[in-house]
């Protein structure tokens, strides 16, 4: 199936670049939206509410950022996180920080985190697509 999906999201990016034709996606699948559409229309009760690129749409909407950490050692210690910093996960072999970057931004929370944990590997992870859209119908 993810085969399927991957082959279809490919042919219909092909079509769009050679043929340069304009190819209206409806779709709740949020990986469709970010992985073929270069806008964003959200319509709500048949009213547009954002007509937009969907780069424009996440950097505007991404409010929320996950920090994932694994750790050369075993974790034992889990300090206490500035404002806007929240512990999702804490494990002695992953930690899961959620950030706030509306009050801190995401290279302070990383520093912040460097320092504190001795860090074998770390990954960003932005707020999902879904999430976002869903606020935006709660707003409206």
């Amino acid at each position: 199936m993810l085969f399927l999906k991957k082959s279809l999201r490919d042919l219909l990016l092909k079509i769009n670049k050679e043929e340069k034709v304009t190819i209206f996606l409806t779709s709740h699948d949020t990986e469709d939206i970010q992985s073929i559409c270069d806008r964003c229309v959200i319509i709500n009760h048949g009213k547009i509410i954002i007509n937009t690129s969907t780069k424009q749409l996440i950097s505007d909407y991404v409010k929320n950022k996950n920090i994932i950490i694994t750790p050369n050692v075993e974790f034992v210690e889990f300090p206490e996180l500035s404002d806007g910093m929240t512990y999702i996960k804490k494990s002695k072999n992953q930690v899961i920080v959620g950030v706030d970057t509306e009050k801190i931004h995401t290279q302070t929370a990383l520093q912040e985190l460097i320092k504190d944990f001795d860090i074998d590997d770390v990954n960003i992870d932005n707020e999902s697509l879904e999430n976002i859209i869903r606020s935006i119908y709660e707003k409206n």
